[in-house]
């Protein structure tokens, strides 16, 4: 349990400390509530997605299952996305047990030509509790 403290402390530290493009660095400040806004590639929403957080090319999403680094770079044939998943196995994650502090939360609108989303959820802080029951 020490050593998945750990990694995850570290894998959060890489994702939060990478250097932030202008467009990136409001949204960067929190952690994203997942109301239908967070899609694959081929437009499907993700529905185990319970939260995200976003900067630097980088996104961290957190899901039934554990967690997902995604890292995104620009080349001449497109945009190419690295990605790790990392299962927390044994863990009870559900959107029940997450908690959105009080400390510097805001809500998001999001628009699209098929779906409005207002007042999403967003904090500085995110706590799941009881992972491990």
């Amino acid at each position: 349990m020490k050593t998945l403290c750990s990694t995850l402390a570290v894998l959060a530290c890489i994702v939060l400390c990478m250097p932030l493009t202008a467009q990136e660095s409001n949204l960067s400040k929190f952690y994203i509530q997942n109301r239908g806004q967070v899609q694959d590639e081929k437009g499907a929403v993700l529905g185990n997605t319970y939260f995200y957080k976003v900067g630097g090319g980088m996104q961290l999403f957190v899901t039934d299952k554990g967690y997902s680094l995604v890292h995104s770079s620009e080349n001449k044939s497109g945009t190419e996305y690295s990605t790790i998943h990392i299962n927390l196995e044994g863990a009870n994650i559900r959107a029940e047990n997450i908690v959105y502090t009080q400390n510097a939360q805001a809500q998001f609108n999001f628009y699209n030509a098929n779906k409005t989303l207002e007042d999403v959820k967003a904090a500085q802080t995110v706590l799941i509790k009881s992972i491990y029951p």
